[in-house]
């Protein structure tokens, strides 16, 4: 409670699912994370391509 995290490429993200629409690199998206205190926090997000963009969506079974 009360920490914080760093989201970074490489390390520790977040995976979003069933999104309406793709986003395009470039774009900005509003990410709103809604916390177990009942708080919600939300962000706008820069839209960039990924490094693993080429790689097949199954390598992320880990998640």
């Amino acid at each position: 409670p009360g920490g914080s995290l760093r989201l970074a490429p490489g390390g520790t993200h977040l995976m979003l699912l069933q999104l309406e629409r793709m986003p395009v690199a470039g774009e900005t998206a509003l990410v709103c994370l809604h916390l177990a205190s009942g708080k919600v926090a939300c962000t706008e997000a820069a839209v960039r391509k990924s490094a693993a963009a080429g790689r097949q969506h199954n390598q992320h079974q880990h998640h």
